[in-house]
């Protein structure tokens, strides 16, 4: 599947553009050559739930000067495993850039992973790039906000470190109770997907599919920091929480959850807390099931602070967006199981699924 414009000939991913790719990615992730090689070929080429491309490329005169590339995950709804594809980075050559190649290439995305997935997600568009997405067919699923712990000291902190007069925060949280719980930058994907087996599944409700190919894959990304915290009795986990670090490590965000019960997730919690590591502490402020809003409550998180005022002063709150790969034509274009897609109370999602987390 391919697609020619005046100038460039825009068409699907093969390993022939790899280094192509590279050059261009390298206007946007910078040129670290080594890393992000290491990052490209984790994100893109060994994800396990990938099918098919990793993404479209733009050629002219032989060379790329443009590469979108896609995320995919799986989701799951009332036991059914259902593939969803997100909208990773995107560049285009600087010669090439404001000639519309992003939106073009998107739309051949839209015809090539339409056979392989049932729907596009979106975390991480900008204000630049919320309009193009809107031209192809997006919708709204959910304002992207987080809510956050933290206090007059953290946030100032916080500010500081982003401006420089601050150091990072290289150390690693400790427990205060290391028998029950432990705090760690070690994953540990079989006895979390053992937990996640036992613990119940929301009926009607899209959540994300885990499993041990999953874990044992996300963790090894070469660019993200995580942190795990485990809560046992004897031989067995009762809880974990995963959180993504700041690249100064002075904020974690919690990413994914599981528990046997609300008291060993507050356990968790109250462990990671009294662990003074972190200035802030956040979590997307959508699909938190019962459990962790209970505790987040109990443990001082708002969606009212300092925050959320200046991050939404900076960088406006922007939306979480959804699309479907059907037809437009079909009346039942929102649904995935019976369920509307965008309606933000039939999913159950975890920010682990996010391309950025």
């Amino acid at each position: 599947l391919s697609r020619m414009t005046s100038e460039t000939r825009i068409q699907a991913y093969e390993n022939k553009h790899r280094e192509g790719v590279l050059r261009v990615l390298g206007y946007l992730w910078g040129d670290d050559y080594q890393n992000n090689k290491a990052y490209f070929d984790w994100k893109y080429l060994q994800n396990p739930h990938a099918t098919g491309w990793p993404g479209i490329v733009a050629t002219a005169g032989g060379e790329v000067v443009g590469f979108r590339g896609y995320f995919p995950a799986r989701v799951e709804v009332n036991g059914r495993h259902r593939a969803v594809v997100q909208p990773g980075d995107t560049c285009v050559h600087p010669r090439h850039r404001r000639t519309g190649l992003s939106v073009a290439m998107g739309r051949v995305a839209t015809e090539m992973f339409a056979p392989n997935y049932d729907f596009f997600l979106n975390f991480s568009c900008t204000k630049a790039s919320l309009p193009g997405y809107k031209r192809l067919g997006f919708h709204q699923l959910a304002p992207k906000y987080f809510v956050n712990r933290t206090g007059i000291p953290g946030m100032t902190r916080y500010v500081l470190a982003s401006k420089g007069l601050l150091g990072d925060r290289p150390g690693m949280a400790r427990s205060h109770n290391p028998e029950v719980v432990m705090i760690t930058s070690q994953a540990r994907p079989a006895a979390m997907i053992e937990l996640v087996c036992r613990t119940a599944i929301p009926a009607d409700k899209i959540v994300l599919a885990r499993g041990h190919g999953f874990f044992s894959w996300r963790f090894r990304s070469p660019r993200h920091r995580y942190l795990f915290v485990y809560v046992a009795s004897g031989q067995d986990m009762q809880a974990y929480v995963v959180l993504g670090l700041s690249s100064n490590g002075r904020r974690a965000y919690i990413l994914d959850h599981a528990q046997v019960n609300r008291d060993s997730l507050r356990i968790a919690m109250e462990s990671l807390i009294s662990a003074r590591q972190f200035d802030i502490i956040s979590m997307l402020g959508y699909g938190i099931d019962a459990d962790m809003g209970a505790v987040l409550q109990s443990t001082g998180f708002t969606a009212h602070s300092l925050v959320r005022i200046i991050e939404k002063r900076i960088h406006g709150e922007l939306p979480v967006l959804v699309r479907p790969l059907k037809s437009a034509s079909e009346s039942d274009e929102f649904l995935l199981a019976g369920l509307d897609v965008r309606r933000a109370e039939n999913w159950s999602l975890r920010p682990l699924i996010s391309d950025a987390a």
